[in-house]
C-alpha cells in the first residue's frame, strides 16, 4: 500500500469484503491526496485513509467495507485510476454509499463536482458521506448530489457549470 502513496499519480484499490456486495448498507471508501515536493510519501492520502478507517469502524461498520480506493493525484484529474475503477464498481451494484473521509477527495474541483453530479444522474443516485468540515468522529453527514437546490455549497456548483 504505501508504494502507491510514494509516486504521483500512484493508486491502490483492494477489494476488501465481497460479501457485503450490493447490500444497502455496502459501502465503498475513497482517499485522495497529493505528493508535496521534499515530502516521501502523501502525507494527505495516509492520515485521510487512517482516519477514514476509524470512522468506519466506530460509525458504519467495517462489516459494510466492500473496498478501498486510493488515489496520489490532483482533484482535477478526472482519469484517476481508483475513481474511475469506484464508479465502474458503483455501476456495477457492488454498493450504492461512498465514504470519504474529506468530501474534496471527490470534489475538489469545479470539473470533478460537474462530473459527480453527472455520475449521479447517470446512475439513478447514490449516497456519498464524508465528515463535516471541521468535526470530529461521530459527525458523518450524508451529502446532497441531486445537483437541484442544495445547501451544501460544493455541491451548488454544478448549477452553474
Amino acid at each position: 500500500m504505501f508504494e502507491a502513496l510514494m509516486k504521483m499519480g500512484g493508486y491502490r484499490v483492494d477489494y476488501l469484503n465481497r460479501k457485503a456486495a450490493g447490500s444497502p448498507q455496502a459501502l465503498g471508501f475513497y482517499v485522495r491526496g497529493q505528493l508535496v515536493d521534499g515530502q516521501p510519501y502523501s502525507r494527505d492520502a495516509k492520515r485521510r485513509l487512517y482516519a477514514g478507517l476509524a470512522v468506519i469502524q466506530q460509525e458504519l461498520g467495517p462489516e459494510n467495507l466492500v473496498s478501498v480506493y486510493m488515489d496520489v493525484n490532483f482533484p482535477d484529474n478526472l482519469a484517476r485510476p481508483a475513481y474511475v475503477q469506484l464508479k465502474e464498481d458503483v455501476r456495477q451494484g457492488l454498493f450504492r454509499r461512498v465514504f470519504t473521509f474529506d468530501v474534496n477527495d471527490l470534489a475538489g474541483a469545479p470539473n470533478a463536482v460537474q462530473d459527480l453530479c453527472n455520475f449521479y444522474q447517470e446512475i439513478g443516485g447514490f449516497e456519498l458521506l464524508g465528515l463535516e468540515e471541521g468535526s470530529s468522529p461521530g459527525r458523518t453527514r450524508k451529502f446532497d448530489l441531486s445537483c437541484s437546490q442544495s445547501a451544501i455549497a460544493w455541491s451548488c456548483l454544478c448549477l452553474a457549470a
